[in-house]
């Protein structure tokens, strides 16, 4: 057995205490989260590390996008509810390949930060905030004379969606004749765009913000791949994922979503993103809507992108992160699991 193999198993049997010790408390004693948090120092965060702008990679490696901001902003604005001096650590856990609801549901996060639909939350055993953010349903496809029609009925079109989405049953529903072509898993997103890259499939269905980004990351051209319908055909409200039943952790942080702080974050990843693709949002973050389909979508002026738009985005994504010291290391514990300290 290699010096390496064994320097990461010694470090792995020294955590695997320490988490149980976490999650001990947790579930025994049956803390709340600002009590969990208090007495452990730590905030529990799960994101996405492969989606732009919400958790991706930076080129060194470093995780960075809009949730790795928010729950700087909360750690900041704990200090005072929790009358700390030291400033909290953060873990965390990467959920590319997790469930969606698992983590908040179990408790094994306080707060999961991600393109999570609030109406895909109804009936499910997770509490979750006021809405930070509003997209929709579009096509990802190829420009030109080849690209479908969202106003017929996309007879044998190959669509290809995500399993268990709102557009999963919102093509089923208003596209009956089309042929679905069903993705799931962390990598259902890259398969979809693919399908469309290589011509396997007419178009991809999903979120536009999500299509946005892994435009973005791939550094495609507008030129050749576009969003249609320009207005999205579904108005999907974004949320952030909470342990259910904690009013007062809720409370908390619906007041940090709401906060002028907050509105800077928002700007940094959200507005300049939308900006550099000529999308201009009329308002700051999208919080105060109604929340109703037919009228959360006037807070936002839409237009067709901008040819060298994505080629903008990409290499501000590139240059974009997160301006916050990292600690990283990987470690086994029933599955593989990325634990980072900020300090």
């Amino acid at each position: 057995m290699s010096r390496l193999l064994l320097r990461r198993w010694a470090v792995a049997g020294l955590l695997v205490p320490c988490l149980l010790a976490v999650f001990g408390v947790r579930a025994v004693r049956g803390l709340s989260v600002l009590e969990t948090i208090a007495e452990t120092g730590v905030i529990d965060l799960g994101v996405r590390s492969d989606l732009v702008p919400f958790g991706y990679r930076h080129s060194d490696g470093d995780l960075t996008g809009y949730c790795i901001d928010f729950v700087d902003l909360l750690r900041r604005q704990l200090l005072d509810p929790l009358n700390r001096r030291l400033p909290l650590g953060v873990r965390l856990f990467p959920t590319d390949s997790q469930p969606e609801f698992e983590l908040a549901v179990d408790r094994i996060v306080q707060l999961d930060c991600g393109p999570h639909a609030i109406a895909a939350t109804r009936d499910r055993p997770v509490a979750v905030s006021i809405p930070f953010f509003v997209t929709g349903v579009q096509f990802f496809v190829k420009t030109g004379e080849g690209a479908i029609d969202p106003d017929s009925d996309l007879e044998g079109k190959a669509i290809g969606v995500i399993r268990g989405t709102t557009a999963q049953t919102y093509l089923q529903t208003e596209y009956p004749l089309a042929d679905l072509k069903v993705f799931q898993g962390s990598y259902g997103i890259r398969r979809g765009i693919e399908g469309v890259i290589s011509g396997r499939l007419d178009a991809f269905a999903t979120d536009g913000i999500v299509a946005i980004g892994e435009m973005a990351r791939r550094g495609l051209s507008a030129n050749e791949y576009q969003l249609i319908p320009n207005i999205p055909l579904t108005c999907e409200t974004y949320g952030m994922l909470l342990p259910p039943e904690d009013p007062q952790w809720k409370a908390f942080v619906n007041r940090a979503i709401a906060s002028p702080e907050h509105e800077r974050i928002w700007n940094r990843w959200f507005r300049s993103m939308m900006t550099d693709l000529n999308l201009d949002l009329d308002g700051s973050s999208i919080v105060n809507f109604e929340g109703t389909a037919d009228r959360c979508f006037e807070k936002i002026e839409r237009s067709s992108f901008d040819p060298d738009s994505i080629e903008k985005v990409r290499m501000a994504i590139g240059e974009r992160r997160s301006p916050l010291p990292y600690f990283r290391f990987h470690f086994l514990f029933s599955k593989q699991i990325s634990f980072t300290v900020i300090d």
